[in-house]
């Protein structure tokens, strides 16, 4: 058996178009900064055992990375974004490669801390 993250199988830069879209000439930086911002509060919540689905830490990180960028943030453009993470697109040789291991019979497993809602 092979276990992967999400994060090796789904690349979280498929947001920055979206995020583009919002604030225009800032979708990368925004991206970084969010995305920083996401692995740090899932790692202050798991060791002061505060626990948060992925999903709401990635709205708090939104939340917190649009008022430290001084970007409004809309309850539309909020969704938007949040959305977002829940159409995450695959790594370009993702879906083949872990098509050629299932037919070489290795068993697949994934790894993540993302709420249901994302994993579905």
């Amino acid at each position: 058996a092979v276990a992967f993250d999400y994060f090796v199988i789904f690349n979280p830069n498929s947001v920055v178009p979206k995020v583009e879209k919002a604030y225009r000439g800032r979708g990368a930086e925004f991206t970084k900064a969010w995305r920083a911002k996401q692995f740090e509060y899932g790692f202050l919540r798991s060791i002061t055992d505060r626990h948060s689905d992925f999903f709401k830490v990635t709205e708090d990180a939104l939340v917190y990375t649009a008022k430290a960028m001084d970007l409004p943030l809309t309850p539309e453009t909020r969704q938007n974004l949040l959305n977002a993470y829940l159409t995450l697109e695959p790594w370009p040789d993702s879906v083949a490669a872990l098509r050629k291991l299932k037919a070489s019979g290795v068993r697949i497993i994934t790894i993540a801390n993302f709420s249901d809602r994302m994993l579905r």
